[in-house]
């Protein structure tokens, strides 16, 4: 799949601490998801194909979203924080959104 094939392309400056948040959701939102979504232009999405999908793109976001340290340790990011935090529509909504 070309996403995953960009996104591990550019999974030294996600994983970055000296690039802001900022900048990687720009990337994310200008070379990732893009290339994914203009594949999806062909596909016959079923359930499975969705979940799937979603789990990818929260796999990015919380790479971007990087872990917090709470109460004395470092904890990942749940998927609502993600989303919260993201604050736009995921990439299966814009896939439907599309047809």
């Amino acid at each position: 799949m070309a996403g995953i094939r960009s996104y591990y392309s550019v999974l030294p400056l996600l994983r970055s601490k000296a690039v802001s948040r900022t900048t990687k959701i720009r990337v994310y939102k200008t070379t990732i998801r893009p290339v994914v979504l203009c594949g999806s232009e062909a596909w016959c999405l079923t359930a499975n194909g969705e979940e799937n999908l979603r789990i990818w793109e929260r796999k990015v976001l919380k790479k971007i979203f990087s872990p917090i340290y709470v109460a004395g340790y470092w904890r990942s990011r749940t998927n609502e924080e993600v989303r919260q935090l993201y604050g736009e529509l995921d990439i299966v909504t814009e896939i439907k959104k599309e047809d």
